[in-house]
């Protein structure tokens, strides 16, 4: 299922996600994975392509260096988050994963808008 979104471009693309990857998906809601279809095969570490959708800047700070130390040296590690206009309540916005990543030595952000986010 590649809907695309404002931007012209399917979800995939947008992220640079490759059948070919190594990937891991951390918490990602099952309506979000079924825009990525198709998904690369089950893998084991190191990985090419994490995403997280952690729950909280709790859990952003607690298991940040978990999951970015999850890639294989090189490799994309999108944190997503609701948009405050979300119904989606949650404590994360876009300077808390920045300054995580900061922290942990990470030097380039990019902002993707990767869907409508709603509750299952």
């Amino acid at each position: 299922m590649s809907e695309v979104g404002y931007s012209g471009k399917p979800l995939r693309e947008k992220l640079v996600l490759k059948e070919r990857h190594r990937t891991r998906f951390e918490n990602v809601p099952g309506y979000l994975l079924g825009r990525l279809e198709p998904l690369p095969e089950a893998n084991d570490p190191p990985f090419e392509f994490v995403m997280w959708f952690p729950a909280s800047v709790d859990e952003l700070q607690a298991r940040f260096a978990e999951c970015e130390g999850l890639l294989a040296g090189v490799g994309m590690f999108w944190v997503a988050w609701p948009k405050k206009s979300s119904p989606l309540r949650n404590t994360l916005d876009f300077a808390a994963v920045q300054c995580a990543g900061l922290n942990a030595g990470l030097v380039d952000t990019k902002i993707c808008s990767v869907t409508r986010i709603s509750p299952d």
